[in-house]
């Protein structure tokens, strides 16, 4: 594999005909290992596994893909046991359906939404699941290639999210209606609904899974949690103490809407996150799989609390025919419980009935970690924060020690209207607090500081910090990075530097006094810019103002430095938008701004929105 390689997804469990594409003839994984390949999104029903490339491949990988090489950022591809490309390489099939916004899994099919709100589906139809229409599914059974599913464009509806269960497709659009189509809900008897059917109105999010068959849980306008059901082993996974063997759609007891964190579901049981007293609990309900401590055969029928993880800052669970994968928000922090023999719980021939701590150590704080499973796999696999870029910048200078001008002890040197404005303390106070302790514990106390992410693992002691300067926890602390950094860039009176706006490069001897400036602070231009980040580190004297030679606006500079400062971009009424973007182009090339910088992106969305 290649060096340059940046390795973000790892999988465990069944690997049989290598339709995972790892380099092995193992069909069974007993840890978690690498993929070949960087995904954006992935999810995988039964030895078919679906994913969005970032178009990072490895060197071999595309060798052997030669048809693949193009790729482009969030295309789709099909690899394993139902897809066209030959069983036993590594090979994979892609897919020219533009840009790939979400995908979704149940056992033996694949649903598709792509950028511009179309709607694919791919693999088994037999029982209805792909929305195709009873002639086409009969005459198809199995498509190898994504077949539009058209019955939204023809009912003028826009689909905002996909969810698959075993057997069944969920469609919740705009107007928070969800569709489903798939395995039938409404009868005694088995049947099945071949086109896409209103299921439920003032939907507002849905859960569903893989391996579960004909059971989901709706979040809608009211203040409680639905779910429906049908078949003689559901009703023990609905939570309600419900006993019917036909279809049950019911509300879930004692559970408001608004702690619901998540839900998963298996063939078997359900687990749930919930969200009381500031503290993420999770519960089971069902057979001993979903990591109750019952003998065996026996199962509960109302949500059982799994008191081992009380504490363990779960944020995200997802199951498997028979096993759960439970993501913390510690990182490269997880949890498995349930049964398996191929390497689903990371062991083998194991039946964990409590849940058992997994740690991959490869993740680093600013990344977003998420996790999925197969019917008897697992994948847990990284993509950039929402605002990488900011953090990784602020990141860097105060590990690089760049422009720092307050010393908390020796070697630990701060950005002092930065600490003060995070900390709401004076610089005095600051020292006199951390100076008991070691330098550390203080490096990855400040990291936590600069980026709003759990650097330092000891929570509790986080949080015992940061009670001295009357901030309640950690989480209330992360949350204010935006709103710190904002009231930052109003600051006018701390600022200290000056960009003086010349409008064109011929004005350089122009007289400072009548040239327009824009207020910013002298770390934050550090910073964000490679320009200045460069100049600052050659020009040794102290300096407080430069010029622009830009030839900008000074209305796009100063969009630009807001930017800087928020991440984001705002035009008002009185802007020209296609002046601003193209001088928002211009100028992130004048400033060198990062490569990972996410201005394009956010000036792309500018132009779609204003198509």
């Amino acid at each position: 594999m290649s060096n340059k390689q940046k390795i973000n997804c790892f999988i465990s469990g069944d690997n049989e005909d290598n339709f995972t594409m790892l380099e092995t003839s193992e069909e069974k994984i007993f840890e978690l290992t690498p993929l070949p390949f960087t995904v954006k999104d992935l999810c995988c029903g039964y030895q078919s596994l679906c994913y969005v490339t970032n178009a990072t491949l490895d060197e071999k990988f595309q060798q052997e893909n030669k048809s693949q090489t193009a790729l482009g950022d969030g295309s789709l591809l099909i690899h394993g046991l139902h897809s066209t490309a030959k069983k036993n390489t590594r090979r994979s099939e892609r897919y020219n359906l533009g840009k790939v916004s979400q995908i979704g899994s149940g056992n033996s099919h694949f649903i598709i939404r792509t950028a511009d709100n179309r709607i694919y589906g791919y693999g088994s139809c037999l029982e209805g699941q792909l929305g195709i229409g009873e002639s086409k599914a009969k005459l198809t059974s199995y498509s190898f290639q994504p077949i539009e599913i058209t019955f939204f464009k023809e009912q003028g509806l826009d689909v905002k999210k996909i969810y698959c269960s075993s057997s069944q497709s969920y469609f919740l659009c705009t107007n928070n209606q969800l569709y489903y189509c798939g395995q039938s809900y409404h009868d005694k008897k088995t049947s099945y609904n071949y086109n896409p059917i209103l299921l439920e109105e003032n939907v507002l999010k849905c859960w569903a899974g893989c391996a579960a068959a004909r059971i989901f849980f709706t979040k809608t306008n009211d203040q409680k949690l639905h779910a429906r059901a049908m078949g003689s082993y559901c009703h023990f996974q609905l939570g309600t103490g419900e006993k019917k063997n036909v279809y049950v759609s019911v509300t879930c007891p004692n559970i408001n809407k608004n702690d619901v964190v998540d839900i998963s579901m298996g063939s078997s049981f359900s687990n749930m996150i919930l969200r009381q007293n500031s503290t993420n609990k999770v519960y089971g309900v069902g057979t001993r799989n979903s990591g109750i401590d019952l003998p065996s055969g026996k199962f509960t029928e109302n949500w059982t609390e799994i008191s081992q993880l009380n504490k363990q800052r779960i944020v995200q669970i997802k199951s498997g025919y028979n096993h759960t994968l439970a993501r913390s928000k510690n990182v490269g922090e997880f949890w498995v419980w349930g049964w398996g023999m191929i390497g689903e719980l990371m062991e083998e021939y194991i039946d964990f009935t409590k849940p058992k701590k997994i740690i991959l150590d490869k993740f680093k704080p600013l990344m977003n970690v998420k996790i999925n499973c197969g019917t008897k796999t697992n994948f847990v696999y990284s993509k950039k924060s929402k605002n990488y870029d900011l953090l990784h910048d602020l990141l860097r200078i105060f590990e690089n020690n760049e422009l720092t001008d307050l010393a908390v002890v020796e070697g630990i040197n701060v950005h002092k209207i930065f600490v003060e404005n995070r900390l709401k303390c004076k610089s005095e106070k600051i020292k006199k607090i951390l100076g008991q302790y070691n330098k550390n514990i203080l490096k990855e106390f400040f990291q936590s500081i600069y980026t709003g992410k759990l650097f330092l693992k000891d929570l509790q002691l986080m949080n015992q910090i940061l009670q001295q300067f009357n901030i309640k926890d950690f989480s209330v602390l992360s949350n204010s990075l935006k709103g710190d950094l904002k009231k930052l860039s109003k600051d006018e009176e701390s600022k200290d530097f000056s960009i003086l706006i010349t409008g064109e490069e011929e004005n350089e001897n122009q007289d400072e006094e009548n040239l327009e400036k824009i207020r910013i602070h002298k770390f934050m231009l550090q910073a964000r810019s490679n320009l200045f980040r460069e100049m600052f580190s050659l020009i040794k004297q102290e300096i407080d103002q430069i010029k622009d030679y830009s030839g900008k606006s000074i209305e796009s500079i100063n969009i630009l430095i807001k930017y800087f400062y928020t991440n984001s971009i705002k035009l008002t009424a009185d802007d020209n938008p296609e002046l601003i973007i193209e001088e928002l182009k211009d100028a992130q090339e004048y400033y060198q701004l990062h490569k990972h910088s996410n201005l394009n992106n956010l000036l792309s969305k500018i132009i779609i929105k204003k198509k």
